[in-house]
Formats: structure tokens, sequence, C-alpha cells
């Protein structure tokens, strides 16, 4: 968990250091967007206090974000993000694995005058998993911090930490992506997705493409 901080953190920072590079006529990354993805996610978790397993469900997930100006008299914008996720897999052939995901969020986007965007959001998550041999639901609130780099003309870099709590108890969650925008209204995204506490790790792979509005 701490190493998932660290990389955050890292990568966080030379996401704005990319900025002072950028050239003149890039922009910060458009926060209005919907996206449909096919993902390959994997969840580990523990069995009986010691063994771990890892569970492969495939699945769709859709995602998307909407930034606009709530308050004339306050700078920055209103963020608002979503995404669900399902996927259905087999484990050793032997039972199926079932996996639905949710999150709702709304946060400040921190006004900037360069190519990086930076906000500031509170989340609300809701996970359940059937094991068949076991459920394992959960839902709580919790904070995260995004930043989004245009470091080169059509390419996007991102990176979140969140930190989550109610059945999650302290759970952090790191998300990396990288888009390419083919024109200004079209794109494709791949994207990598941790949660991680200390019996359960989920992490979802994915790939999709992107309509800016």
């Amino acid at each position: 968990m701490k190493q998932c901080i660290n990389a955050a953190v890292a990568a966080s920072l030379l996401l704005l250091s990319t900025s002072a590079f950028a050239a003149d006529e890039i922009t910060r990354p458009n926060y209005n967007f919907a996206e449909v993805d096919f993902v390959y996610a994997e969840i580990e978790t523990e069995v009986g206090g010691a063994d771990r397993n890892l569970y492969f469900p495939e699945g769709v997930a859709a995602r998307g974000s909407y930034a606009f100006d709530a308050f004339e008299d306050l700078d920055g914008e209103l963020l608002l993000r979503g995404s669900y996720y399902t996927g259905s897999g087999e484990f050793k052939n032997t039972f199926d694995v079932d996996w639905d995901s949710w999150l709702l969020s709304a946060g400040w986007l921190i006004p900037t005058e360069d190519t990086v965007g930076i906000d500031i959001s509170l989340d609300y998550r809701n996970d359940d998993i059937d094991l068949s041999s076991r459920d394992a639901d959960a839902d709580g609130f919790g904070m995260s911090f995004g930043v989004r780099a245009a470091p080169i003309e059509n390419l996007e870099l991102g990176v979140r930490l969140g930190w989550y709590e109610g059945d999650y108890d302290g759970a952090i969650g790191f998300t990396v992506n990288a888009a390419y925008n083919f024109t200004e209204q079209w794109g494709v995204n791949l994207f990598w997705d941790q949660l991680n506490n200390s019996s359960d790790t989920l992490n979802q792979f994915g790939i999709g493409g992107r309509f800016y509005f």
C-alpha cells in the first residue's frame, strides 16, 4: 500500500513538471467526456485468513466526467465524475465470479494557467463481488486527488490517488491512465485502477473509446 502512495505522489509531481515544457498552444485536458471500456480485472483476496487467490472477471465499464462553472464568485469549476463496471468469469473452472462496481464523485477543479488540471473530490464507491464461496460487498465514502496533464499535443496522462473508509476500512485507491485523442471529439484511453487494503486487492485494466463534448 505504501508503494502505491509513493508511486502516485511521484507520478503527480512528474505530470505537474510537464507543464513547464509543453508548447504554448496546448491547453488543459478536456474534462467533459463519456467513455466505454473493455476491462480485464483481477481480484486477490484472503481465504481462511492465509491463502490468497486470484480471480479474473472480464467485463465492460462506462465512465465519464463533467466540469462547469457553478459559482460565479469563486475561481475553479465543479467536477462531477462517475463510473460503472460489471464483469464475470470462472475460477479454475469450478465456480463463477461476478463483480459489479460503481463510483459517484463531486469535486473542485482548481484553476490553472497551464496544461495541467488538478482536482480534489469527495467519492462514494460500491463494490458487489460474488465469489460463490462468499460474498464480498463493500461501500463507503472517500477523498481523492487527481492530476491530468497534456505534455504534448493530443496526448493526455493522468493519475489519481484516493482514500476510502466505511467497509473499505482505509483502503488506498490508485489510478493511472494515458489517452490519445484522434480529433477534438474522439480518443482512446488506457487505464489501470487499483484498490488495496490489508486483505484484498482489486485491479482493473481497461481500454476504451472516449467521446468529448
